[in-house]
């Protein structure tokens, strides 16, 4: 249904007083199989090796390709790349309360409510998370 394409990996390594933090992200292009066209992105990010937790977001943009399964491929893409590249095994995504396509999906796919009503920048969120 779909393939995902590694775009960008940055890695910013800081020194500070014996200390080595890493801030990580990761933006991958969701294209359609069969034709190849970018149809949207999905991305890790706050990314912490030492906890092997990352934090997942996803955007199909134009509504003509959402409920298609392309979400849940990328999601299950991205999982699978988590784990077997980079050695993360906790996903965490933050998805509005009103975004019911969304929660539905995170749900679908097997993550689950950690907090719920959680207000941030002035919208009301669900944070899911999926340990694997």
């Amino acid at each position: 249904v779909v393939v995902v394409v590694v775009v960008v990996f940055v890695v910013v390594v800081v020194v500070v007083v014996a200390c080595v933090v890493v801030c990580c992200c990761c933006w991958c292009c969701v294209c359609n199989k069969h034709s190849n066209i970018p149809i949207g992105l999905v991305d890790l990010y706050n990314i912490d090796f030492i906890t092997e937790t990352a934090e997942v977001g996803i955007a199909i943009i134009d509504e003509l390709n959402r409920k298609k399964g392309f979400g849940s491929a990328a999601l299950n893409e991205i999982k699978e790349y988590a784990a077997n590249v980079i050695g993360v095994y906790c996903l965490r995504s933050f998805v509005e309360i009103d975004n019911m396509a969304s929660n539905i999906l995170f749900e679908k796919l097997g993550y689950e409510i950690e907090e719920s009503n959680v207000v941030m920048s002035d919208k009301t969120m669900n944070i899911y998370k999926i340990e694997f």
